[in-house]
């Protein structure tokens, strides 16, 4: 098992942009993997792949592909992938799996998180999307509060929608820290049912809101779903960065 002490942040990069990039290495592994990796992305989410695939033990301080990658992306099939994944996740989520993710609560998974693996405020928040993304992909048994719990809600309760950043330079990690409390004082959603509202560059807004069941979703509709997410996620990042420049 790898030394979870001596690792960065857990990884909070979008599940759907993490799993594209690592689809594009697997198909010509490069000799070192560094921020021209992935040229269509916003430095920002570079840093957050590059720091992602450290964690996960994919490459080392120099950012030359371990062993562990060179296996990933050798599988010769999808079945093959996810299983070398699972043994990826269960090694660096040690601690997650150890809570029986069966009958964890969102609190409990929160607490863990941001204890054993350095993360607080909407970090924490991303870094449990990942891990409940990542699980679901491998179709990982999960409690129904863990999948129906909003991950930045300690006490479990779902919340409603988040209010919309405008800050005034890209966030860092060490930003993350004052944010802990920003959704106290909202009104509570039911947990089957969410919105979420994106400010768009050229003006006005964009409000997706979702009621479902996520223990009844398929493989495909859990894959588009969160993907979805991930993109408004993306977005947001990239409109951030902008906004600062």
């Amino acid at each position: 098992m790898a030394d979870e002490e001596k690792k960065g942040a857990a990884v909070y990069v979008g599940w759907t942009t993490f799993k594209n990039a690592l689809d594009q290495l697997a198909q010509a592994l490069p000799n070192r993997i560094d921020r021209t990796c992935f040229p269509g992305q916003a430095g920002g989410v570079q840093s957050q792949l590059l720091a992602a695939l450290k964690f996960l033990d994919l490459i080392d301080d120099d950012g030359k592909p371990t062993r562990t990658l060179q296996s990933l992306a050798d599988a010769d099939s999808e079945t093959a992938r996810r299983e070398q994944f699972k043994k990826i996740l269960e090694s660096q989520y040690s601690k997650l799996f150890a809570l029986d993710l069966t009958k964890t609560t969102p609190g409990e998974l929160a607490e863990t998180m941001g204890a054993e693996y350095g993360v607080t405020g909407d970090t924490r928040a991303k870094a449990i999307r990942f891990f409940i993304s990542a699980a679901s992909w491998l179709n990982i048994p999960m409690s129904k509060l863990l999948l129906k719990g909003t991950p930045n809600a300690p006490n479990g309760a779902s919340a409603g929608p988040r209010r919309r950043r405008t800050p005034s330079r890209p966030r860092t990690p060490s930003d993350e820290g004052a944010e802990e409390d920003d959704d106290e004082g909202e009104e509570a959603q039911p947990s089957s049912g969410t919105a979420r509202t994106v400010n768009l560059s050229s003006g006005g807004t964009l409000t997706i809101s979702v009621s479902l069941d996520v223990l009844r979703l398929s493989a495909s509709d859990r894959q588009f779903v969160f993907g979805l997410i991930d993109k408004l996620e993306e977005y947001e990042t990239k409109a951030s960065v902008a906004e600062a420049s």
